[in-house]
């Protein structure tokens, strides 16, 4: 850690403690003299927050950080960048100042994608397997359907 990590981690602390104190949504912390966030919505892979800031902040979501986040703004799609707060691994993004909505989703990594596709064609061959199975044994039984 450089000196500026080392205190924006002390600040950053400082904020955890203080809305851990006084919030009732200890989901997030930011310095509230900076302005206002709300959590509208908290999912395993998605958040939205309401912000409305009177100058840029420094939001810290008690979320461990994961290359995978990623933030940006509903209405005009600007990306913010999510880093980890240096010696906590707690997501935190860089926020501008306004009034906006900002989602933060967490993108499936590609061994993600490949495991879904490697069980789902699995799936097919099993279903495929045991169709086969099936009419081989009723053909070697000599079952027939009745005429008509």
């Amino acid at each position: 850690w450089d000196l500026a990590d080392r205190q924006d981690s002390r600040k950053a602390l400082e904020i955890l403690k203080r809305s851990a104190e006084t919030d009732a949504d200890w989901k997030l912390a930011h310095d509230e003299g900076d302005g206002r966030v709300v959590v509208a919505d908290w999912a395993p892979r998605g958040i939205s927050l309401d912000v409305d800031l009177r100058q840029p902040s420094v939001l810290i979501l008690r979320q461990m950080y994961f290359p995978n986040w990623r933030a940006r703004i509903e209405d005009t799609g600007v990306v913010l960048q999510t880093t980890p707060l240096p010696g906590w691994g707690l997501l935190r993004i860089d926020a501008p100042a306004g009034k906006y909505r900002l989602r933060v989703n967490m993108r499936s990594l590609k061994e993600e994608s490949l495991g879904v596709l490697l069980s789902g064609a699995t799936l097919l061959l099993l279903c495929g397997r045991a169709i086969w199975l099936f009419r081989r044994r009723r053909a070697a039984s000599g079952w027939r359907p009745s005429p008509g």
